[in-house]
């Protein structure tokens, strides 16, 4: 199975998206659990992580933003377009998401803002110059060739703009046979490998700020708790078969981070 069919075996308006929707407000991302806030719920901290990001991206209203990846359920376009007055363009691989995102968007009072496309980020539908910022949420690790796509991000973004990438880097004791990145196709770079990418494809001022402890470690805890304290609930939302194979597969996720095969964290960089 290629990368791009199992993105959307998973995705594309399925059982693992509709736990995000349940339990994560429509956020198909981790959570954020910061030092004084660690009894949030998932949903809590879904939106948390968001916010985190919208304060590294520093936008503002009729400023125009990319989001790569947006997803099936576009949550934190959404949330974006909401607490910013922005205009949020998504790509995404999911042709769902030509359905479910404008329902999002009006019932969040962002239909005008927020706009989906279906399509490939390495070949984005957009003339240069286009954007004044993008960001790439939990996208990177899914594709074996980053660079066409960073390349395509910076293409159409403005002079100045400001890209925020959240992911998971590989760690230092990292290895390709980990079950958890094989079995969801997972294609992690180490932060220092996506630090040059960055840079090869004409970014600057590149930071990396560790999310690892306060994201993933917590973020695949809950999961699992949430499964054994709420099996029933969440049997409802999945499946019986799902909710088996999510109990099966998220503590090899938590201990991933646990032990630092892979990490978690937050890049931002620059157009020149």
């Amino acid at each position: 199975m290629s990368h791009e069919a199992h993105v959307l075996e998973q995705y594309d308006d399925t059982p693992f998206t509709a736990w995000f929707d349940h339990f994560a407000a429509g956020h198909i991302h981790l959570g954020y659990w910061p030092p004084g806030r660690e009894d949030q719920s998932f949903a809590e901290a879904a939106t948390a992580l968001t916010a985190l990001l919208i304060e590294r991206l520093g936008v503002f209203a009729g400023q125009r933003v990319l989001d790569v990846g947006c997803g099936v359920l576009a949550g934190p376009a959404i949330q974006l377009a909401a607490a910013t007055g922005c205009e949020v363009d998504g790509v995404t691989l999911e042709p769902n998401a030509k359905r479910l995102v404008p329902e999002r968007a009006a019932a969040a009072g962002v239909a005008d803002n927020v706009r989906v496309h279906v399509g490939n980020a390495s070949a984005l539908p957009f003339p240069d110059d286009s954007f004044d910022a993008a960001w790439l949420v939990e996208m990177l690790i899914h594709v074996p060739d980053k660079k066409p796509v960073l390349r395509e991000v910076h293409r159409v973004l403005r002079p100045g703009a400001r890209i925020v990438i959240a992911d998971y880097p590989a760690g230092e004791r990292f290895s390709p046979g980990l079950r958890w990145v094989t079995d969801n196709y997972f294609v992690p770079a180490s932060a220092a490998e996506l630090e040059r990418m960055l840079a090869e494809a004409g970014f600057t001022a590149v930071t990396w700020e560790d999310h690892n402890d306060t994201v993933a470690v917590p973020s695949f805890q809950r999961m699992l708790d949430l499964a054994l304290a709420r099996p029933e609930e969440t049997k409802a939302v999945v499946g019986e078969d799902t909710y088996e194979l999510f109990a099966d597969l998220v503590p090899d996720g938590s201990a991933a981070h646990r032990d630092r095969a892979l990490s978690y964290g937050v890049f931002t960089a620059r157009t020149p």
